[in-house]
C-alpha cells in the first residue's frame, strides 16, 4: 500500500549522467535536499496500513535519510556584480552624500560606472547584509 522512494540518488545523482536535468530547476533541486526521502500512498491505503508501514520500515528510512545528510548540500550563492574591493570603500564611506562618494570612487575605480543611486542602493543592501552578520 506505500513505497519509499529515494528521489535524491534518482534525480540529483543520476544513474546515467545524460540524464541530469536538475540543474535546470533550482527550486525542484531544493525541494530535493530538504525533502530526500518520500513515500507514496496508495489510494486505498487505511491511516492504520501507513502507521504500519513507517513502523516497520523506520531503520530503512532513517538510514536513508542519513545517507543524504552525507550528500553535497546545495549552496545558493549570489554572484557579485562589484568587486568586494568595491563594496567596502562605499561601506567606508556610507556617511558621505553619493555625490562625494561618486568623485571618490572614480579617481580609486575609473571604471565602476555606477550612478548617485546605485551608490546609494548598494548602501542600503550592504547596511543589511553587514549588520545581519
Amino acid at each position: 500500500m506505500c513505497r519509499v522512494v529515494n528521489e535524491f540518488d534518482e534525480q540529483i545523482i543520476p544513474f546515467n549522467e545524460g540524464d541530469d536535468f536538475i540543474h535546470l530547476m533550482p527550486n525542484k533541486k531544493s525541494e530535493l535536499i530538504a525533502y530526500p526521502v518520500s513515500i507514496k500512498i496508495h489510494s486505498l491505503a487505511s491511516e492504520r496500513d501507513i502507521i504500519d508501514f513507517i513502523e516497520k520500515r523506520w531503520p530503512w528510512i532513517d538510514n536513508m535519510l542519513r545517507e543524504s545528510e552525507e550528500q553535497k548540500t546545495l549552496k545558493i550563492r549570489r554572484k557579485r556584480k562589484h568587486s568586494q574591493d568595491l563594496l567596502d570603500f562605499i561601506w567606508e564611506n556610507k556617511d558621505v552624500s553619493a555625490k562625494v562618494i561618486k568623485s571618490k570612487l572614480d579617481e580609486k575605480f575609473p571604471k565602476n560606472g555606477l550612478a548617485y543611486y546605485e551608490i546609494s542602493k548598494l548602501i542600503q543592501s550592504e547596511k543589511i547584509i553587514r549588520l545581519e552578520e
